[in-house]
């Protein structure tokens, strides 16, 4: 090689080199995705372009119909430029669905509605501001529904009064919102809304730097020039997902159901109780956690349970004195507290032969039928994930009021559909509500003093009409 040669190629060299060292802190031509080492271990599910952003989401890849086995993690990468100047944060998580199409922009054609704390959040970025690293704490916020300021599930540090990492899911509109947080650094990781403005979305990555923390209203998608998604799951065969349930909107098929209001149904949504009964809620979670182990019964309900403890204490004593059982009753829980004590670690470190759940009657005063059956069930399948070996004693509502009301009838419809959850194998339905009213359809003072609540004497005939069962299960 000649000496020109030689000053050619070095000069073509520096060029290079300095085209690539510039393009670092811009728009970089290798991909980010190569340069993450975690990543090599994940698998694709979506690329979306979101320039192309619209009320219905076509991704420039859609690999989910090849992912066949289960997946413990998922992982988002989102890309903006803006002024020639790259930006990128990638995140992943342990899993919050068992359903590939539901890790995607939550949308209402994929009936992805989660609002959750997410654990073991990875998080990289070339934005300083940023915070990285593993192990990290997180909530999720992914809805197609509208949505208001109030921290509805008191995600920790999140404003009541301002869009962030804590808002609540309103059950009309479409605004849609993609936000993935970590909640201890007060920080949105990410955020997408509105995609069906199109190029008027809100995008961001870190907090906005004016107005709500979350990009709410920035209506900022078209000043980057480019804006990419991409959703990677980890795959990990024979892996159980043992999140809870989450709550659906559904799709809407026609003109027509597109601009119905979009149903949510908050009796399958984990929250925890607000006020004073928090006391008696946190006192239950101390008793698990202050006594794991084996027991003969556990008893999973709200104030009719609860209520073991005093009107039906003597009962108690009399029926599983003998027996090792623990009272998880918490007055006034409806079905998405329960299972929000499920999620803090209620059955963790507790092996129970036999649950006998009683719950439902707090939900009928305001939700409709399908609801309340929907969390009730979710309840006993959350029983089976997370205590396989549990047989689980299902007991029918019991009625309420003096006489005939709108909230009975409730009761004994989902009552109905309770019934063929009886797989005689690990669930068992029983229904001794005929065992509490009179011949006219009235319930007595003598059982139920407020038309509700049993006294001792309706502890007795609810003691008395378990027994033969929980003889069986417990193979006594």
């Amino acid at each position: 090689m000649n000496k020109s040669i030689k000053i050619h190629s070095y000069l073509w060299l520096l060029l290079c080199s300095g085209w690539l060292l510039l393009t670092a802190g811009n728009v970089t031509s290798q991909d980010v995705l190569s340069t993450i080492p975690e990543a090599k271990g994940y698998q694709l599910v979506y690329d979306f372009d979101i320039g192309k952003a619209a009320k219905t989401i076509t991704y420039e890849a859609d690999k989910s119909a090849q992912i066949t086995q289960s997946f413990d993690r998922v992982a988002y990468l989102v890309e903006l430029a803006k002024e020639g100047k790259a930006q990128w944060v990638y995140v992943s998580m342990n899993t919050f669905t068992d359903d590939i199409r539901k890790t995607g922009v939550p949308t209402f054609e994929s009936k992805a509605v989660y609002q959750q704390q997410v654990e073991k959040m990875t998080v990289l970025s070339n934005v300083k501001e940023i915070v990285t690293g593993s192990g990290l704490k997180g909530n999720i916020e992914f809805w197609p529904n509208n949505y208001g300021q109030a921290n509805a599930i008191n995600i920790p540090n999140a404003s009541p009064t301002a869009f962030d990492f804590g808002d609540e899911i309103k059950p009309t509109g479409d605004y849609g919102s993609m936000q993935v947080h970590n909640f201890e650094a007060k920080q949105t990781l990410f955020a997408f809304n509105h995609w069906g403005a199109g190029t008027g979305c809100d995008l961001g990555i870190g907090n906005a730097p004016a107005g709500n923390p979350d990009w709410t209203f920035a209506k900022n998608g078209a000043t980057y020039e480019t804006k990419r998604l991409r959703v990677l799951v980890r795959i990990a065969p024979g892996f159980q997902f043992k999140a809870l349930p989450q709550a659906s909107a559904p799709a809407a098929t026609t003109p027509a159901a597109a601009t119905q209001e979009a149903h949510l149904n908050t009796a399958i949504i984990p929250v925890p109780r607000t006020g004073p009964i928090t006391n008696r809620q946190a006192q239950v979670l101390q008793r698990a956690k202050d006594a794991p182990g084996d027991y003969d019964l556990e008893f999973i309900g709200d104030s009719i349970t609860q209520g073991w403890e005093s009107g039906g204490k003597n009962v108690w004593a009399e029926y599983y004195g003998k027996r090792r059982a623990i009272n998880f009753g918490v007055s006034g829980d409806r079905t998405q507290h329960v299972l929000w004590r499920f999620e803090q670690g209620q059955l963790s470190g507790i092996k129970a032969k036999v649950a006998v759940v009683m719950i439902g009657t707090n939900n009928s005063g305001n939700d409709p039928e399908e609801d309340m059956l929907a969390g009730v069930t979710a309840i006993v399948k959350q029983i089976r994930v997370r205590q396989p070996s549990t047989k689980v004693l299902l007991l029918g509502i019991f009625p309420r009021t003096k006489t005939f009301s709108i909230q009975r009838g409730k009761n004994l419809q989902v009552n109905q559909a309770l019934a063929r959850l009886d797989d005689d194998k690990n669930i068992f339905y029983l229904d001794i509500g005929s065992q509490l009213i009179e011949n006219d359809g009235s319930i007595s003072k003598d059982i139920m003093p407020d038309a509700l609540h049993p006294n001792e004497a309706g502890y007795k005939i609810w003691a008395a009409a378990m027994e033969p069962k929980i003889k069986q299960l417990l193979a006594q």
